[in-house]
């Protein structure tokens, strides 16, 4: 393949699997059409491009070992094998394409990212603009219909925010700056889609966000922002949210700024609901289910919660594989701690994780931040990084 036609193709690829995990299409079966013949196109080149790379790794093996569980427990409980595979195939798609671009030309891998993220953003805003009231209402359960743009409903967008900023603001630092005029403007369009859907959940992990990035990120105090000082934060703040609901004691954050009630829109019953669940199932969990509707209250739920929802899906085998992982690129991440793209990682990946704490995405955005930590050593050390393609 030639260099020249590496970054656009590469970009396009990297559109059908993030825009196919971000894109509500359900309403337009032609765009839904158009993103499934190009995930399934993307996905067959990959995997012949990765074979023939040989880039396998043990990041590899620990991301399938978490698939065959969930795959393995969805057939035994004959679930949903075709949500599950779709998923995935998006997944292995984007994280193999990554991971072939980060050992062959990393400059274009993040400049792709950058353009697919960016651009959905973007789309985001200029939909929520134009259709204030949403796009089309989608009827969830008996109970819920809800107004949707093209990503989703208001809930959706800080999975597609977060590592947008995130992946510019480390593309930005391949051109040798802090700030480039599209990362300025991507935390300003970022600001008015929260601001006008006001998913408060997305707005602590925003805010949190970029805290860190205008005050903390290279300076001298960023060095005690580490990755398992973070990991025991968010311990910490998962029992005290979703296994105690300490929530009480944070009235003024709660009611008076995020203007939310204790329960997190009865998000507190669901947890306590999933809970027994998952001590129900606890060793292998349910397999996928219907648009992941575990929880039979208010007509069908998810968890509403990232861990919850790997617990209930896969069980505690599929949440050790997954919590190793995790475990494995905090350490590296710890490892080069000093190196200011190794914080700056490992605050993306809290942060994640704090915008997962109140809802259930896909893992694909989160899978991407995982592999960059698995990297995070080639990134230090190799000067063809520091490429600027765009700007």
């Amino acid at each position: 393949m030639e260099v020249k036609l590496l970054p656009v193709l590469s970009t396009i690829m990297f559109f059908a699997f993030i825009g196919g995990d971000c894109i509500y299409a359900d309403q337009t079966p032609l765009l839904n059409q158009i993103l499934v013949v190009m995930q399934a196109l993307s996905f067959l080149v990959t995997i012949i491009w990765w074979v023939k790379k040989k880039v396998f790794s043990k990041f590899d093996v620990w991301l399938f070992a978490f698939f065959s569980i969930l795959l393995i427990v969805t057939l035994v409980r004959e679930g949903y094998v075709y949500s599950l595979l779709t998923r995935w195939m998006r997944i292995f798609g984007c994280v193999f394409l990554a991971e072939i671009l980060i050992k062959q030309n990393k400059a274009y891998l993040f400049s792709s990212l950058s353009i697919v993220y960016s651009a959905l953003v973007y789309l985001g805003c200029v939909c929520l603009l134009l259709y204030p009231d949403g796009m089309f209402y989608v009827r969830i359960n008996n109970y819920v219909t809800l107004p949707y743009s093209i990503l989703g409903n208001g809930n959706s967008y800080g999975i597609v925010l977060i590592p947008a900023i995130v992946i510019n603001s480390i593309y930005a630092s391949t051109c040798g700056r802090k700030y480039t005029i599209n990362l300025v403007l991507l935390m300003l369009c970022s600001a008015i889609i929260l601001l006008k859907v006001w998913s408060a959940t997305s707005i602590v992990s925003f805010a949190l966000l970029l805290g860190y990035y205008f005050f903390v990120y290279k300076t001298r105090f960023a060095s005690y922002v580490t990755s398992k000082r973070l990991l025991a934060i968010y311990i910490l703040f998962f029992l005290g949210i979703v296994a105690f609901q300490i929530q009480s004691s944070f009235s003024f954050l709660i009611e008076d700024v995020l203007k939310k009630d204790f329960t997190f829109s009865s998000r507190t019953v669901i947890w306590d609901l999933a809970l027994v669940k998952i001590k129900n199932s606890f060793l292998l969990g349910y397999g996928e289910v219907f648009h992941g509707l575990y929880i039979d209250v208010f007509g069908g739920r998810n968890a509403h919660n990232i861990i919850l929802h790997i617990l209930l899906q896969g069980g505690i085998i599929a949440f050790g594989i997954f919590f190793s992982l995790l475990y494995i690129v905090l350490s590296r991440l710890n490892k080069n701690k000093k190196f200011h793209l190794s914080n700056w990682l490992s605050v993306s990946i809290f942060v994640m994780f704090v915008l997962m704490t109140t809802e259930v995405y896909s893992l694909l955005s989160l899978f991407l931040m995982f592999l960059f930590a698995f990297y995070i050593e080639k990134f230090r050390y190799n000067r063809s990084f520091n490429i600027c393609v765009w700007a």
